[in-house]
């Protein structure tokens, strides 16, 4: 109790000082505690909210926005140009007409992507009135080309958002963009389950999400000072995006082909409600997993650039410090489903979802190494982006292999969710060899928080016992 009082008068004291006089130390203390305090905030609101709307709409209905939302990010993905990135490592982030040409191109893109969903839609429409999409495949439902079309429209209105969160990232002055993320966190599973009361459709989960893109829109205007989002295509900042964007949409066109391969080869083999099931138990896995993306994502790239110029002995000792709290929390909750997957889902959910535990425990063992991959960052301060393209291509070049061998191979469904949930395995091997040559690492370091992986399991032991007594 007394550590948690400390920490937080140190978090006062650094909030007490103007940002550009905080230490690299308190602006992570910062980051670091807005970050966690918003994710616990918006995984309560999500599992809460989940077991509500699990209630209220059907398992296949999860499928088919499952669908969905693997089309928006595929074309999110294909077009990225690095804009956060880009401001993120620029030498004067708050140039106008940098900040004014990013989202220039932001918004061309967002038109785009809308076409191409159109473009899409109306494809999947002739497909069905052809006969050529029947059966039980996901792709098969009547609703899908329409839902497709009307909820391509939130990636329309991202193309308007302001860039000037990105500003405040930069800075790790995250206050405001822990208010925009919780108030969206808060307002669109409200508003999924006031529309599932009157339409327990995936209507409900498409007009929800297009209303809580409109209210984030105004958010990202309403709550950043900084640059007028106007127009401009200034020709320097406009080449320099495009020569580093390339190498981006590269990494990003693999990225692709990894996270959302198991969405596109699943969605082709599953039933619907074995797809929905599937998309759940990812969603729980996610919880963990979102964590640690997202306190890194707030400040890691920020981190990397201010220790990689630093000695290596003094860069190795700050960066696994760093990882210290990101592998306990990994390795903690990898055990905790291992045992207790199958028990936890059956109490939160009724029986219709009763799969997802089985599927939770295979997904699961991806946890303990996520840290391990968080290395890569460095070569991404340093801009050396065909490296990073190339551990990309391995990572995806695993997935695929590995899902075609067990589903058209072996024809086994729980193989490849392993595939799935072990496939980085190759790629993490090629990136701690690049980074023992680098002398970023220590392969003893690398695992020496494996044995809470027992701990978690014992506490999901415990949990199992406490829910079967239930």
């Amino acid at each position: 109790m007394k550590k948690f009082a400390s920490r937080i008068a140190d978090v006062r004291a650094a909030l007490r000082k103007p940002a550009d006089a905080r230490t690299l130390t308190e602006k992570l203390l910062i980051a670091g505690t807005l970050t966690s305090t918003e994710h616990v905030v918006t995984t309560v609101l999500r599992l809460a909210s989940t077991l509500i709307i699990t209630r209220m709409l059907a398992p296949e209905i999860f499928g088919l926005f499952a669908i969905i939302m693997t089309f928006q990010i595929i074309l999110a993905l294909v077009t990225d140009f690095g804009i956060k990135d880009l401001i993120l490592t620029a030498k004067n982030p708050r140039d106008v007409r940098l900040l004014q040409t990013c989202w220039s191109i932001q918004l061309i893109r967002g038109f785009i992507i809308y076409g191409v969903i159109l473009v899409m839609s109306g494809s999947l429409y002739l497909l069905q009135q052809n006969g050529t999409l029947a059966g039980e495949s996901v792709y098969a439902a009547p609703d899908l080309p329409a839902a497709l079309a009307i909820s391509g429209m939130a990636m329309l209105l991202k193309g308007f958002e302001s860039v000037n969160p990105y500003i405040y990232a930069y800075e790790m002055r995250l206050r405001r963009n822990t208010i925009m993320n919780v108030l969206f966190a808060v307002v669109s599973p409200c508003l999924t389950i006031l529309i599932a009361l009157y339409e327990p459709t995936v209507w409900a989960l498409v007009i929800a999400g297009l209303l809580a893109g409109v209210m984030k829109l105004i958010m990202t205007y309403w709550l950043f000072e900084g640059a007028a989002m106007r127009f401009c295509w200034d020709r320097v900042h406009r080449l320099a995006i495009f020569d580093r964007g390339k190498w981006i949409m590269g990494r990003s066109g693999l990225q692709i082909m990894t996270v959302e391969a198991d969405r596109l080869i699943l969605s082709a083999f599953l039933p619907d409600t074995l797809f929905g099931q599937y998309f759940l138990a990812k969603q729980i896995f996610t919880v963990p997993d979102a964590l640690i993306q997202k306190l890194h994502g707030s400040f890691g790239l920020q981190f990397f650039v201010e220790i990689i110029s630093q000695p290596v002995r003094e860069m190795q000792a700050r960066y696994y410090k760093y990882r210290i709290p990101i592998d306990a929390v990994a390795c903690i909750f990898a055990g905790g489903f291992l045992t207790a997957a199958p028990a936890v889902i059956g109490l939160l959910f009724d029986p219709r979802y009763q799969a997802a535990g089985d599927i939770l425990q295979i997904l699961g063992l991806a946890l303990p190494f996520i840290g391990m991959g968080m290395i890569r960052e460095g070569y991404g301060a340093q801009q050396r982006f065909r490296v990073t393209a190339f551990f990309g291509l391995i990572q995806t070049v695993s997935i695929w292999t590995g899902l075609i061998i067990a589903l058209f191979v072996f024809d086994n469904i729980t193989a490849a969710f392993f595939v799935i949930a072990l496939h980085r395995i190759p790629e993490l091997a090629t990136v701690l060899i690049y980074a023992r040559r680098e002398g970023w690492i220590d392969l003893l370091k690398e695992i020496r928080m494996f044995p809470l992986i027992g701990v978690g399991a014992a506490l999901g032991l415990a949990a199992e016992f406490l829910i079967n007594q239930l």
